[in-house]
């Protein structure tokens, strides 16, 4: 009866080893560092005409100083609209786990500063600084840029986390919601899904392989 109450296959979860080693306390700062960056600088892009109507006024506009990563700007600019709109997609704190390896690998590649969260920072404050001396422009956030700055240039370390034998009753669905197991089945087996595991399972759990 317990093996029909697991996961038959493994999940994943992407990160890099440095937030995993991250005490809470410096997580939080970290986390706060990246929301302030990204809230001051999705204003500062609003104000000087993008919005998600207008992608492309604004990128015959900017594209020569943002280059190449547009589509990465666009991405986080996105994400980041989502969240401050209440999207349960984009609310962060808990875990989110997944059957495609390749997928979570990808995401371990993106997170070397704080998760989602740092990836849209940063792709917003490379997009800005490109167009803007931010610490000019703002003095009063030089300290957080400089801050920033400093997380960048550290090491990226990405590890791909494989949790086996994972409890169905500790998985919501990826927005938040309960899952209904008699409707689904197994069907996990087959689709490339990612779940959001509430607060019994830790990311200490996994087995961690570097990439």
């Amino acid at each position: 009866m317990a093996l029909n109450n697991t996961i038959p296959i493994p999940l994943y979860h992407g990160t890099d080893r440095k937030i995993i080693n991250y005490s809470a306390n410096e997580r939080a700062e970290i986390q706060n560092i990246c929301f302030t960056i990204s809230d001051y600088i999705y204003h500062l892009l609003v104000e000087d005409g993008l919005s998600l109507s207008s992608l492309s006024k604004y990128k015959n506009k900017r594209l020569s100083e943002i280059g190449d990563y547009w589509p990465r700007v666009i991405d986080a600019f996105q994400r980041y609209d989502s969240r401050k709109k209440g999207s349960k997609l984009y609310q962060y704190g808990s875990i989110y786990l997944t059957g495609d390896r390749e997928k979570a690998e990808d995401f371990a590649r993106n997170a070397f500063v704080m998760g989602e969260q740092g990836n849209i920072a940063y792709w917003l404050y490379l997009a800005a600084s490109n167009i803007w001396n931010l610490k000019e422009l703002n003095p009063d956030m030089k300290r957080l840029f400089t801050s920033f700055e400093d997380l960048i240039a550290k090491p990226r370390i990405p590890v791909l986390l494989t949790f086996n034998g994972i409890q169905k009753d500790d998985l919501l669905r990826e927005h938040g919601e309960e899952i209904n197991w008699e409707m689904w089945g197994d069907l996990i087996t087959g689709l490339s899904f990612r779940l959001k595991v509430n607060s019994k399972t830790s990311l200490l759990d996994g087995k961690v392989e570097y990439l």
